[in-house]
């Protein structure tokens, strides 16, 4: 099977390579949206990692702990923890508030992207 075969089977599976003799422009049209999703997915990844990198190391700054920092925004202690250890992805809402509760800009949470 050639690569490019290989690559579209990964994508959509075995029967999207039958529509391609059909209608190449749909099959050009979810390659382009797998991409972007893939391209979006990467830098939600990115900005995620970046926060959770700075999340702690701007807690400790401010010498918090985990413990006054969840009570402070209103999340568990453990959910907190998996934030900063990278096993958790916060939504945005979760991320302004524990930007506002370590009186920061949510820029400075997501720096170095």
């Amino acid at each position: 099977m050639p690569t490019g075969q290989i690559e579209k089977t990964l994508l959509w599976g075995p029967s999207s390579l039958h529509m391609e003799k059909w209608f190449p422009e749909m099959t050009c049209a979810f390659f382009l949206l797998g991409v972007m999703l893939a391209g979006r997915a990467l830098l939600l990844s990115a900005i995620c990692e970046q926060f959770c990198a700075n999340l702690r190391r701007i807690r400790r700054k401010r010498e918090f702990t985990q413990e006054e920092l969840a009570h402070r925004v209103g999340m568990d202690v453990s959910y907190l923890s998996e934030l900063e250890n990278g096993r958790k992805e916060p939504c945005l809402r979760k991320m302004k508030e524990i930007s506002q509760a370590l009186d920061v800009p949510l820029a400075q949470l997501v720096r170095g992207i």
